[in-house]
């Protein structure tokens, strides 16, 4: 679990030491994931809505883990009644099919050669998951891991779900 503070009027997020808890939904989670990749899940933004050469979103947020080389689908819950495992297989179906493109728009990108399909990954962020939720995502295209996030005077929890 990693507890950081939250500076909304630069939507940066540092680290934190101590213990409060409270569900929140907040309008801009995409934005304030994306600019904190590195301190929340040590992931490098690679694109914040991958299109294709129609202009059509395929993918909402890609990283990369330097270190692995891995590269992840993210994902994020917006309301209870989101139906977000059907929407990201969806996405993580259209990268695959347009592999070939995806992969060579990578490469360049992270100047990377060694960087595969195969070792692809998921995760998707809530405030919170149902029971049916986390079983569902264990038959996802790819592993998936669910991470939890709660806010309160400017200090958010973020915590993986096991």
């Amino acid at each position: 679990m990693g507890l950081f503070i939250f500076n909304p009027d630069k939507l940066l997020v540092g680290k934190l030491s101590k213990r409060m808890c409270k569900p929140f939904d907040i309008n801009n989670d995409k934005i304030i994931i994306e600019k904190n990749l590195k301190n929340l899940l040590n992931l490098k933004l690679l694109y914040s809505d991958y299109v294709n050469d129609n202009g059509d979103v395929l993918a909402d947020t890609i990283a990369i883990d330097n270190k692995t080389n891995t590269l992840y689908l993210i994902g994020y819950k917006k309301n209870s009644r989101d139906n977000f495992l059907k929407r990201y297989k969806k996405q993580y179906l259209s990268l695959e099919k347009t592999k070939d493109i995806f992969l060579e728009r990578v490469r360049l990108l992270s100047r990377k050669n060694d960087i595969y399909m195969y070792n692809f990954r998921a995760i998707f962020i809530a405030s919170s998951f149902t029971p049916q939720e986390v079983n569902s995502s264990t038959t996802f295209p790819v592993s998936c891991d669910l991470y939890t996030w709660s806010y309160v005077n400017n200090i958010i929890i973020f915590k993986k779900k096991e």
